[in-house]
């Protein structure tokens, strides 16, 4: 009897959890940098899973690096534990961690992504209901990969960037300072990631 009330007070007490537990699916462009070159853009899936706590788990589901030449099966990527704040109806998130990648669905595919766990991953972004923005760098000891999952949906336009080089700092995705944007990819400006288009 007394071993009955203990899993009972174990399973109340994650009653909660279960409860107020919000679950988004996105989906979305993915775009892929490796080594500082832009791979084709790719439709990807994003899970987000809300706790009552104010924290969220993230995963970038069957992650696929496909260049012209390759394709490279990575595997599910899953952030745990990301602290979530709001502000003006957007929720804002960041980590920095380990994190161990499993195989994705396709069971025919040799996933790369578990034979290299745990990798280093720095992410951040933004979410509404209907729409999530982030970034994701993840160091692969052999390549330096960084991904950007659909656009700044909070940001000012960058499309006419060329306006605004006097007075804004752009640097490449290697960190080299640059005074205009003259393809497509990844940039920093103001110390912020941004995907621009030309």
């Amino acid at each position: 009897m007394r071993m009955r009330k203990i899993l009972l007070s174990i399973v109340m007490a994650f009653v909660p959890v279960l409860v107020f537990a919000q679950i988004n699916v996105y989906t979305d462009n993915l775009v892929v940098v490796i080594n500082g070159e832009s791979l084709p853009s790719q439709e990807a899936e994003i899970v987000v899973q809300m706790d009552a706590e104010g924290r969220c788990t993230l995963l970038l589901k069957n992650f696929v690096l496909n260049a012209e030449s390759y394709t490279m099966p990575i595997g599910n990527i899953m952030v745990a534990d990301v602290l979530v704040t709001e502000e003006n109806g957007v929720k804002n998130f960041s980590a920095k961690q380990d994190v161990y990648i499993s195989v994705g669905d396709d069971t025919l595919l040799q996933w790369m992504g578990p034979m290299i766990s745990p990798v280093p991953i720095e992410l951040m972004g933004k979410m509404t209901d209907e729409k999530l923005y982030c970034t994701i760098d993840i160091d692969m000891t052999m390549m330096k990969v960084a991904v950007v999952f659909g656009s700044d949906f909070t940001a000012t336009s960058l499309s006419n960037i060329e306006m605004y080089k006097e007075k804004d700092l752009i640097y490449d995705i290697t960190g080299r300072k640059v005074d205009c944007v003259s393809i497509s990819g990844l940039y920093i400006v103001n110390g912020k990631k941004y995907y621009i288009r030309k």
